[in-house]
């Protein structure tokens, strides 16, 4: 038993004399793996300034590879000549409809729905509240004063009435008797008795019509009902339940954002050559998705910024999501001859000094950035007409990383 123990207990010592002396071994190994990885990942670039300030940014093909950039030729194509305006989205009057409130009073909640959040969806014919009328105490108690003093005259009408048909029934049945009353005294007895009905006929509609406005004033019989005549949106709010509101007060606004309004205005001092009826539409955001504008007309007055003559589109959101205030192009076509030039894809594409531009692989794999001579955005991408040429290699994946390796240290190149 003692000899086990003691084998076992040799092992043991064998075993962790062995790990002591396989640890730093095992630690080196690992650090150079990790050194290996780490000098892939963080390669720099090797940035060139040339004479005519052109940047070029060298990356091995290994870098280039583990960061991603993908390169692609350029192909020619063409398109039917533009004019390139610029303009707004608006609501359109058409899908907007505005909830007044139609007496003045207290806004309340109706039990139906609470009230209206912006953003908010409403469906059309939705009761989104109710307004108590708000009266003055001075208006109630004139009422009931005057309708104490209606009923008065009903009362003293009444009375008179009666006394003056018993009057004229005795005249008359003394004149047919040919006793001591005379024609015409029957005649003015007649009189005073239809003056006391035509009084009393009066006095009876006053009281009518006072309990009618008194008996509206109550909240079961006066209460007004908001409803949505049209659905859509909620783009504005104006009150807040508890609220006290005139009547007219403007307290919800609707939109339909699936047709919107387009202003756009032309470059100073350009001209269409032939009447327009629609343009292609490119929504800021939506660069991928053009829209169809179908023109509504002239507006009375130039641009105050461009000077140029501005036009109305109706647009059909197609689905998207558009808002009022978003910048939109607008492609107006001309019957000049198409434009030929090659597309640049948008992935392509990085904005340095507000102005657009594409990196282009050399054959010897340096990677030069080439501003876009006036660019024309269509559906596949940026059409070109200059600065670059078919065939060229560009980038459409890891532009923007080339853009940034150029913040780097940069030495002088002749090329």
């Amino acid at each position: 038993m003692k000899t086990l123990s003691k084998s076992i207990f040799g092992l043991m010592v064998l075993a962790g004399a062995a790990a002591v002396m396989a640890w730093p071994f095992l630690q080196a190994r690992g650090d150079e793996e990790d050194e290996e990885a780490e000098r892939v990942i963080t390669s720099p670039a090797h940035v060139l300034r040339t004479a005519d300030g052109r940047t070029i940014v060298e990356l091995s093909q290994e870098t280039a590879h583990r960061n991603g950039i993908q390169i692609q030729p350029l192909a020619t194509t063409s398109a039917p000549s533009e004019l390139i305006a610029y303009g707004t989205l608006r609501e359109d009057p058409a899908q907007t409809f505005t909830l007044r409130a139609p007496i003045t009073g207290t806004l309340l909640a109706s039990g139906e729905c609470a009230w209206p959040s912006l953003g908010e969806e409403l469906r059309i014919g939705a009761c989104v509240g109710v307004i108590e009328p708000l009266y003055a105490p001075a208006e109630h108690i004139d009422l009931e004063s005057r309708l104490a003093s209606a009923q008065a005259d009903v009362q003293a009408n009444t009375a008179s009435l009666a006394a003056d048909r018993a009057a004229y029934e005795r005249a008359k049945l003394l004149y047919a008797r040919k006793e001591i009353v005379s024609e015409q005294t029957m005649q003015e007895a007649q009189a005073k008795m239809q003056g006391d009905e035509a009084r009393l006929a009066a006095a009876r509609k006053t009281v009518k019509i006072l309990e009618s406005a008194l008996a509206a004033r109550t909240p079961a019989a006066s209460t007004a009902r908001l409803a949505i005549k049209a659905g859509g949106r909620v783009v504005n709010v104006g009150a807040s339940v508890g609220e006290t509101v005139k009547s007219g007060q403007e307290l919800l606004r609707v939109v339909q954002f699936n047709t919107m309004l387009a202003v756009v205005a032309l470059p100073a001092g350009a001209n269409l050559s032939a009447p327009i009826r629609s343009a292609r539409m490119i929504v800021l955001g939506h660069e991928d998705h053009p829209l169809q504008g179908t023109l509504v007309g002239p507006t009375p007055s130039v641009d105050q910024a461009t000077l140029g003559q501005t036009f109305l589109f109706r647009v059909n959101a197609d689905g998207l999501e558009l808002q009022a205030g978003a910048a939109v192009t607008a492609c107006l076509a001309l019957s000049a001859a198409p434009q030929t030039g090659v597309i640049i894809p948008r992935s392509a594409v990085v904005w340095m000094e507000g102005k657009p531009w594409a990196y282009v692989q050399s054959p010897s794999g340096r990677f030069t950035r080439h501003v876009m001579a006036a660019p024309r955005l269509l559906s596949e991408g940026w059409l070109t007409p200059s600065s670059f040429a078919a065939g060229q290699l560009v980038v459409v994946t890891g532009a923007q990383q080339l853009l940034s390796a150029e913040s780097g240290p940069a030495t002088s190149s002749s090329d």
